[in-house]
């Protein structure tokens, strides 16, 4: 009986070993640091694995210990700021500014969601990291139809699908742009497609 209790202790060990050491999320869709406006056009993501992580070039004229990711969660972008410097960063949810440029030079300003207004946060202390969630524009989604099943009304046969992220339209984006009231600004660029594990 013991002996049975020492295997079971030990493949539960060796369970949470291997799924504390994964990660859940291992791939979002854009990724980028903090750099001068001018300096966003230098600034290219190479690739993404797991073992390895993010690679990219850059200069010294941007810092990457401000970084974040963002990735489209339903209809919302959700955009985690992370703080790797030594000092604290103050943020305004009513001064910080949350931009898409598409690839025709327009831009979209994106407003936070209501639901998650109270949890935006008003710094970020080093070694830590926030996440922010955003609206995205009806105008970026593509319908995709379903089929409803058991429904006869060929009228109301198929329906749109809205609530799949799979749905959502990135490449238009040329960057997203994050800018703190502070003055900092973080460019993020879509994580390469063959970068990516289906």
């Amino acid at each position: 009986m013991t002996h049975q209790k020492i295997i079971l202790l030990f493949s539960l060990f060796i369970f949470f070993l291997l799924t504390s050491c994964s990660s859940l999320n291992p791939v979002n869709d854009f990724f980028g640091i903090e750099m001068p406006e001018e300096e966003y056009q230098n600034f290219k993501i190479r690739a993404y694995t797991e073992e390895t992580g993010i690679s990219y070039y850059s200069n010294n004229n941007m810092n990457p210990n401000f970084y974040a990711w963002a990735e489209v969660e339903s209809k919302n972008l959700r955009i985690m700021i992370n703080n790797a410097t030594d000092e604290t960063i103050n943020m305004n949810r009513n001064e910080d500014q949350y931009i898409i440029r598409l690839t025709d030079g327009s831009e979209v300003l994106l407003p936070l969601d209501p639901i998650k207004l109270h949890r935006y946060p008003v710094y970020v202390n080093p070694g830590e990291s926030v996440e922010i969630f955003l609206q995205l524009p009806q105008a970026f989604w593509t319908n995709v139809e379903k089929i409803i099943p058991g429904n006869h009304d060929e009228q109301n046969l198929r329906q749109y699908d809205e609530k799949s992220p799979i749905n959502f339209n990135k490449s238009g984006i040329a960057f997203i742009k994050v800018e703190l009231k502070t003055g900092r600004i973080i460019y993020l660029k879509l994580v390469p497609q063959s970068s990516r594990r289906n």
